[in-house]
């Protein structure tokens, strides 16, 4: 099992009781603008990188980019990084134990300046191999594409 780099665009991110997460108005790889220039209040971009239990990481980094600009970096520290899997190695769950697991990030783009259309693009930098989590293509909604009036 290789590893595997996977993430969510949307809206915000909430905390809830009972450790749970919830994610409000996921994209679903493109997002439409009435107009350019217009200001996101907020895009709310969710990373995930899976790998295997003999396998793990030395080194992870989260990027946020649009072409060659970082928008976002978040890197882990060693003593993180360690903390994360080692919780997640030391459990004592017999047959049930899973063959791989996920370490993931948050980043909030606040405001996003939406110029022209574009690509954002999410990224997993670890052990020094850069995984693609995913893309969101940002361009003009066509007329037809606009919702009707209520």
């Amino acid at each position: 099992m290789s590893r595997l780099a996977y993430c969510h665009f949307c809206d915000d991110v909430r905390i809830e009781i009972g450790n749970k997460t919830s994610l409000m108005g996921i994209y679903g790889g493109e997002l439409l603008v009435p107009a350019m220039p217009t200001i996101l209040p907020r895009l709310a971009v969710v990373t995930f990188v899976r790998t295997p239990f003999d396998r793990p990481m030395t080194t992870l980094a989260f990027e946020i980019r649009e072409g060659a600009a970082v928008l976002a970096r978040h890197e882990m520290s060693p003593a993180e990084l360690d903390a994360g899997q080692n919780s997640m190695l030391d459990r004592d769950l017999g047959a049930d134990r899973p063959k791989s697991f996920s370490i993931g990030a948050n980043a909030f783009l606040q405001p996003l300046a939406i110029e022209r259309p574009m690509v954002i693009d999410a990224l997993v930098i670890c052990d020094g191999e850069e995984l693609s989590a995913g893309k969101l293509f940002i361009r003009l909604m066509e007329p037809s594409e606009a919702s009707p009036a209520a």
